[in-house]
């Protein structure tokens, strides 16, 4: 028998998670994302998780960030991403394999205009 401990797994795949959110809101928002507050924060997070020794007890989680199984819906056989705006701010909702979902402040503020499309990207295995 294989035994896997969930939450273990969750906590090494929680900074992947936060990379991919990260990549998809420069993606989808342009080059001006990279100056936000949310982002210097998670690039100095990973900064930090790379090349220090001792990142653990140095290291901040640099945005709101919520990552769980959902255990109610059957596995599918796909990734999904979407970007959104809850309560004035830019969340990232990643969904792999309707298993593991995160959703992940990635912009504090909204654009100048105050509008966002809502963008979603789907990948099928």
């Amino acid at each position: 028998d294989v035994v896997v401990d969930l939450d273990a797994m969750l906590e090494c795949m929680s900074p992947a998670i936060l990379k991919i959110a990260y990549e998809l809101a420069y993606y989808w928002l342009g080059q001006d994302y990279l100056l936000t507050k949310t982002a210097r924060g998670i690039r100095d997070f990973f900064y930090s998780f790379l090349y220090l020794e001792d990142y653990e007890s140095n290291s901040v989680w640099p945005t709101h960030t919520n990552i769980y199984y959902n255990t109610d819906g059957e596995i599918s056989n796909s990734h999904t991403a979407t970007l959104k705006v809850e309560d004035d701010k830019i969340v990232c909702e990643i969904n792999l394999f309707n298993f593991i979902v995160a959703n992940i402040t990635v912009c504090e503020t909204l654009p100048p205009t105050g509008v966002l499309e809502n963008k979603t990207m789907t990948i099928f295995i």
